[in-house]
């Protein structure tokens, strides 16, 4: 049946081997581990009441069912000192105060408080929930209901982080994919500039304005994507086979982030300096040699990965355009020193730029 979705519709394989699907099912295997080890522990040492709260055990395993095994470790660290926070206050509560709207607001605020107790991280929030929990549902069997809530809940998260020991995932995918958004972007974001550097008249303030793209939120996701490539490797069992990989996207996205600050750098360059209401110091001429040099560069940083050569045609075709400008910059000798500084400072950032993608491209100074 997988053959015949790969034929006929890769994104139905791609949603089907995604880190979303593997999670639901290391959810759903944990879940029902953990409500089957449940059912054991309490028919062992005799239920005590126990067995009315078994559900919680599959609770906690969901909870804890992450896309890394420290992630799933960190959840259900968090989670169990949460709960036993939370249980041990509506306990209190329920001991000192008598059931009332006061003592209901007051496990509540208090629950509030005591969430900024370092170490409870996301699962801070557990702890007025459990509280109010034990003391308007536990009754009079608070206590096995606390512990219930908190014991089966743990045993479930535990549940989960070994769901994720044994069944360990990388995500490959997410890191291929947030990689190559970033490119797309940082490429698409110099082809306009260098759009703009055609454009007769140039563009106004308003008009680069418009050639500013949203690389932050790639380059965001890119970084977390990397994070998470680095967390994976905790405890997996796969990790010296993926850490080649995992250095590569770090190495990678290190460099498109290089090229974002230099791209940023040439937008606001061009942007101060290249308007029909400014004296500027480009002629069309010029312009477009700034401008194929910019395209060239948009290729390179498309094709970008750590295979490049300095064979690749492509790699030849920025460094011809790199010195064809630098040839340009420096037969303009009638320049004041304004437009010396302004020019060099377009060759500089396109020079960096490239070399971040492609260190052997050659790095003459200006």
């Amino acid at each position: 049946m997988l053959k015949a979705v790969r034929r006929h519709d890769p994104g139905v394989e791609r949603y089907l081997t995604s880190r979303r699907v593997q999670l639901a099912f290391k959810g759903a295997l944990a879940a029902a581990a953990a409500w089957l080890l449940a059912e054991a522990v309490t028919r062992l040492f005799g239920s005590g009441g126990l067995d009315d709260y078994i559900y919680y055990a599959p609770l906690g395993a969901v909870v804890a069912t992450d896309a890394t095994i420290a992630g799933s470790a960190r959840i259900a660290r968090q989670s169990a000192f949460g709960l036993a926070l939370g249980a041990a206050l509506g306990l209190a509560v329920g001991r000192t105060l008598d059931p009332s709207v006061f003592s209901l607001a007051f496990v509540v605020a208090a629950g509030v408080l005591l969430g900024a107790v370092p170490g409870l991280g996301e699962m801070r929030s557990w702890v007025p929930i459990v509280a109010l929990f034990v003391l308007v549902l536990g009754g009079h069997d608070a206590e096995t209901y606390a512990t219930a809530y908190v014991g089966l809940t743990a045993l479930g998260a535990g549940c989960g982080v070994v769901v994720n020991l044994l069944l360990p995932s990388m995500p490959l995918r997410s890191g291929q994919e947030a990689l190559d958004r970033l490119k797309s972007q940082l490429a698409h974001q110099l082809n306009d500039l260098a759009d703009g550097l055609r454009q007769q008249p140039p563009p106004g303030r308003e008009g680069w304005s418009r050639r500013r793209w949203d690389t932050q939120t790639s380059l965001d996701d890119s970084r977390a994507v990397v994070r998470e490539l680095m967390e994976a490797q905790y405890g997996n069992i796969h990790r010296a086979r993926h850490q080649g990989w995992v250095d590569k996207q770090t190495q990678l996205v290190g460099a498109l982030e290089h090229v974002a600050w230099f791209v940023e750098d040439l937008l606001a360059v061009l942007s101060q300096n290249y308007r029909e209401d400014v004296d500027s110091p480009m002629d069309p001429e010029l312009a477009e040699v700034v401008a194929s040099a910019i395209d060239e560069l948009a290729v390179l940083v498309l094709a970008y990965d750590d295979s490049l050569s300095s064979d690749d045609d492509r790699v030849r075709s920025v460094e011809k355009c790199l010195k064809r400008l630098t040839r340009e910059f420096a037969d303009r000798r009638d320049l004041d020193a304004a437009h010396v500084a302004i020019l060099g400072t377009v060759v500089v950032n396109l020079r960096r730029a490239t070399s971040a993608v492609h260190p052997g491209v050659e790095r003459a100074p200006v």
